[in-house]
Formats: structure tokens, C-alpha cells, sequence
């Protein structure tokens, strides 16, 4: 079962509709110093750094379905019937990646025999940079703790009746 690409676009959205409000009660409930908002907070950047989690997870457990996955939608966005704007991202993935196709240079306009196929090079680039791909993700993971520790702190601040 495959994820469709407007199904992936309506995620993001969400996605960015949360952050969206999760800085708008982080900051609201600092400057009002409004301990429901700060609470709300707290609780959203809970539930996004556990979401975090839980994907890091799913994916590590998934791996080899993620990679079909990515393979099946680079095969996707390179066939004649894909439409434009898949084309383009894959020629695009093409220069970046200095790659050629899925299964190497198979069609008239990549005939380049030394260049490799795309998921491969996508493939390897990901395992060469997944320390890296990981400290960003575990960096982001403790400033979202610290957040939440800081937006704790206030709130208990206020409540014990300390002038910020």
C-alpha cells in the first residue's frame, strides 16, 4: 500500500498548521505570562517530540519497506506518463546525485555509462550521512526538551507568584 503524493502534501500542512500554533502559545503565553497557554505548550511540544520519536522509529523498523517505497516513487516519477513537475524533480534528483535513471543510463537523453542509478546514489548518500541526519534529529529532539523544561518553569514561576 502506497502513500500518494496529496496525501503527503495534506501532512505537511498539518504539520506545519501545528508548529504554527505551537509558537503561537509558546510565545503568546510567555509575553501574556498565561499559564494555560504555557501548559498547552508544554503538552504540544510533548506531542510533537513523541511523534518524532515514534517515527524515527518506525522507520528504522521499516527500512527495507522505506526503501521500496522510495524506489517505487522514483520509478513513478520517471516513467513518460509522470507528470511534469515529477519529471522535473527527477532531473533534478539526476543533477544533484549526478546520477542517471533508476536502473542506470537507460534512456536516449542519459546515455553517460559511468554515471550510476539514482536510488542507488540516493541510498548511499543517506547511509553515508545518517550520523549526521541523526545528531541534527537528536539536537532538534533536546532543544524541543528544553523548551518544554522552560515553558515548565515559567508556568510554575507564575503560579508561585515570582515576577518574570
Amino acid at each position: 500500500m502506497s502513500i500518494s503524493l496529496a496525501v503527503v502534501n495534506y501532512i505537511l500542512i498539518g504539520i506545519g498548521v501545528l508548529i504554527m500554533l505551537l509558537g503561537f502559545f509558546g510565545c503568546c503565553g510567555a509575553a501574556m505570562e498565561n499559564l494555560c497557554l504555557l501548559y498547552t505548550y508544554s503538552i504540544l511540544l510533548i506531542i510533537v517530540l513523541v511523534a518524532e520519536i515514534v517515527l524515527a522509529i518506525l522507520i528504522f523498523s521499516f527500512k527495507e519497506r522505506t526503501e521500496e517505497e522510495i524506489h517505487r516513487m522514483m520509478i513513478d516519477y520517471s516513467t513518460a506518463g509522470a507528470s511534469s513537475d515529477k519529471q522535473d524533480l527527477m532531473k533534478k534528483i539526476e543533477q544533484q546525485f549526478n546520477c542517471c535513471g533508476i536502473a542506470g543510463p537507460t534512456r536516449t537523453d542519459c546515455q553517460d555509462t559511468n554515471k550510476q542509478d539514482c536510488f542507488t546514489r540516493f541510498r548511499d548518500f543517506i547511509k553515508q550521512n545518517q550520523f549526521v541526519l541523526g545528531g541534527v534529529a537528536i539536537a532538534f529532539g533536546l532543544l524541543e526538551i528544553l523548551g518544554v523544561v522552560f515553558a515548565c518553569m515559567l508556568a510554575r514561576n507564575l503560579q508561585l507568584g515570582y515576577v518574570a
